[in-house]
This record gives structure tokens, sequence and C-alpha cells, in this order.
């Protein structure tokens, strides 16, 4: 039986349903807030990675509250449901949670205690989690009451990433019974046809395309597309990090310039580019679901365990920027749905 513990957060809901962290009504509610890790109170935690409890920003007044829900191992892990319910490891527990912040019920999946390593598709509540032996795969739900073996008996290097739909896992590994031959593999989340659709041994999977027809990965920091039914590549840019999709055709990404950095947004398909802005080195680059803006994170200048987050709107190439939030560098920022 999956284990449930009710937490109402007062704060949390006035948040979602319009009303700043000093308890004042908002005018113009956005349709999507901001959900960050928060630093630890104890700042000897924070030299080791961690965070503690989420927060919450809305956009519009720069009222932030805070979702109590413990220590946060790998802050730039956590990842959002398409509901708004929040997906992260609880190091206090040893288990993956999910939190709904409207609510303030939160879930431990059961099948996936001891297990730190996951991804979310974006599109439903599929959920796909790393074996303890680092050479499987299981599938669950965000109620994680039961999971099913996807693949076994091959090694798993670094990301693997489900389809949007759910339906597939892309994931760079290597065959136990096959030492030697590293590559990237794709399988049905229901463990049928496993294959091996490239063979280049130094390459890193960044992301889905929406429409489940490639995966972005990187080879000596250029990146390419590949199709995941034919292994054929495009090459995209020289120099990229940071991928996000947009929409089918367009992704945003960050090219290096020693200390700074400039975004960009790339067509897959006609392979046009454009620069959004400059800047320094930053954390996470999200796209909201509207594809008006872009959420990020900066280094504070005055406090290097402690980033700044800021908001880009691409239609008025303007940028507003949050200080003093307490959100743990080591953390990302992702949009969080209103309703």
């Amino acid at each position: 039986m999956t284990l449930k513990k009710i937490r109402f957060f007062a704060l949390a809901c006035i948040a979602l349903f319009g009303i700043s962290g000093t308890a004042q009504s908002i005018q113009n509610k956005p349709a999507y807030h901001v959900v960050f890790t928060l630093a630890p109170r104890d700042q000897e935690l924070l030299h080791y990675g961690y965070a503690q409890d989420f927060g919450i920003l809305n956009p519009e007044t720069g009222g932030v509250v805070v979702l109590e829900v413990g220590f946060i191992s790998s802050p730039n892990l956590f990842q959002v449901a398409p509901d708004g319910r929040i997906v992260y490891w609880n190091a206090e527990f040893d288990t993956t949670e999910v939190v709904d912040p409207r609510s303030g019920e939160s879930v431990w999946l059961e099948s996936m205690i001891d297990k730190a390593h996951f991804d979310l598709a974006t599109g439903g509540d599929t959920v796909v989690f790393e074996g303890s032996d680092y050479a499987s795969l299981y599938l669950t739900d965000l109620r994680g009451e039961s999971a099913a073996l996807i693949v076994d008996d091959i090694y798993v290097y670094g990301p693997f990433l489900v389809s949007p739909d759910g339906e597939r896992v892309a994931f760079r590994g290597e065959a136990i019974n096959n030492p030697g031959q590293v590559g990237l593999f794709i399988v049905n989340t229901d463990g049928t046809d496993l294959s091996r659709f490239n063979s280049n041994p130094d390459e890193f999977l960044h992301r889905w395309q929406p429409n489940g027809e490639a995966v972005v990965m990187a080879r000596n920091r250029s990146l390419y597309l590949i199709d995941v039914e034919t292994g054929k590549e495009i090459f995209l840019v020289a120099d990229g990090s940071g991928v996000r999709f947009m929409n089918d055709e367009v992704m945003v990404y960050r090219s290096l310039r020693g200390n700074e950095e400039a975004v960009y947004t790339i067509n897959v398909t006609n392979l046009e580019r454009r620069i959004l802005f400059t800047g320094p080195r930053s954390w996470g680059l999200f796209p909201s679901p509207d594809g008006k803006q872009i959420v990020y994170s900066l280094t504070r200048e005055d406090d290097p365990w402690l980033a700044t987050i800021c908001i880009y709107d691409i239609q008025d190439d303007s940028t507003q920027c949050f200080d003093d939030l307490n959100m743990t560098v080591y953390g990302i920022a992702h949009w969080l749905p209103v309703n």
C-alpha cells in the first residue's frame, strides 16, 4: 500500500490561488508560477548540495511562499507533472515523493524506495527509474504502487529520457554480455523492441523532440538531431547545451563564451537561428508551456551558494530578475501551472 502523508500548507494554497506571500490580493493572476528549491537552513548542508523545501514565486508580484517538504538531495533533478504535482527525491526518507502544492497531499512512491534517478513523461504520469544495479530500468506511475521491468543486463550511462507520450525510453548504455559496445538505445516502456539506434560511444542525450520522432544528443559539445527510427543525424550547432524544446520545431539552447553565454533558438527543420539574449552563465533554461517566456537562474554575485531567478519575455525582449529568494545555487526553476 502506498504511503500517504497529508499536509496542508495554507501559504502555498493561497499563493496558487492568487494571493502573494504577503497575503495581498493579486489583480492579474498569471497562468504559471515558478517553483524552485530553497537553500537549507543549516548552511553546512548547503555546501554538500542539499536543498530544503520548495519556494513558489508569483512572477506578477514577486511574492514567494514556502512549501515545506524536507530535504531535497538532488535539487537540480525535480520535475513538474502536467497537472502541477512536483516529483522529487526526498533525502530524509530515501524515496521519491510526489507532492500536490494545491492540497498539500504527498505520496511516497513505494516502488522507488532507494531509487534516486528517474524521468517523467512530459505528457502524462509515466515514470521510469533506474535499478540499484545501474543495469536496469523500471516503469511505474505517479501512484508508485508497483513497478514493471523494462530492460536489464544493460549498463545505463548518463540520463535516460522518457518520450513525451510515455511509450518509449531512450538511453546511452552498454550491454553486459557485449562489453565495449556503447551506444544509444531505445525500448518501449513495456519492454519490447529494444534496439540500438546509434553506436558512437561519446554521445550524451539531451531531450526528446515533442512529437517523439527524434532526440537531441551532444557529441563533443556539438548538437545533433537523431531520428530514433532510422538513426539519421542532422547537425544543428557546434556548441550547445541546456536544450529545451518550445514546440515540435523550435528549441532553445545556450552557447558558452568564456564566463558568459548566448541563448539562442533554432528551428530544427530549416536550421534558422535567432539569438535571444547574452549574459553571465546561467542554470536551466525552461520555456513556459505557452512559449512566451523562459525562466533560468544565475549565481548571485554577493553569495556564490545562492541563486537569482530571471524570466525572459520573448515577445517584449525584456528580462525580470528576482533576488533574495534564498534559492540554492544547485537548483533549477520550473514553471508551475496555477490551475
